[in-house]
């Protein structure tokens, strides 16, 4: 079994305030939680962002760790979503390949030394986790085990500890394990 998956979060404007998403999963899934699995490897490895400053990366973590509460804030959206157009900046793209072990894949799009908006790749980060968010939420909102699932493993992503237990040589071992504490699979890395 071998399963793709593809996250593009596009801004539109210069005040961060109009985001176009293209999600997509395809084939068949050698996980029970497929969305689950890519929330967490999305999340753990857009916290550590070389272009995301500590400080951002941090009070990102504490925002994610809310867990349920997180459900509340779900209503009070800092953008607007607009149609997916392609060509947007910046741009957060994320891919899962799934076939014997997990393979993820991660860039960022017009946030590099000579753009407007290297600065603030923060608020772009807090954005593209708001927007994962709500495209996971969206898949869970009727089944209460399944958002409860999601905001297990938000609290317990925004619980692990930058360095040796969250780095960017581990993100994804990172994500399974809190996966596999909340699922009880077990991934192949």
């Amino acid at each position: 079994m071998q399963t793709s998956m593809q996250l593009e979060i596009e801004f539109y404007t210069p005040a961060l305030d109009m985001v176009g998403t293209y999600y997509s999963r395809q084939g068949e899934s050698a996980v029970q939680y497929p969305d689950l699995l890519f929330f967490c490897c999305f999340v753990t490895r857009l916290l550590v962002e070389k272009r995301l400053p500590l400080g951002d990366a941090e009070r990102l973590k504490q925002a994610i760790g809310k867990g349920a509460l997180l459900e509340d804030a779900l209503s009070d959206r800092p953008y607007n979503y607009a149609e997916f157009r392609g060509g947007g900046r910046p741009t957060i793209s994320a891919s899962m390949l799934m076939d014997k072990s997990v393979h993820f894949r991660f860039g960022r799009f017009g946030v590099g030394a000579f753009s407007r908006y290297r600065r603030r790749f923060g608020e772009i980060a807090t954005r593209a986790f708001r927007a994962m968010l709500d495209i996971v939420y969206e898949k869970y909102k009727d089944d209460d085990a399944l958002k409860d699932m999601l905001w297990r493993a938000a609290s317990a992503i925004g619980a692990l500890k930058f360095g040796k237990e969250l780095n960017n040589g581990n993100y994804v071992r990172a994500a399974q394990r809190v996966y596999g504490d909340i699922t009880g699979e077990t991934i192949p890395v």
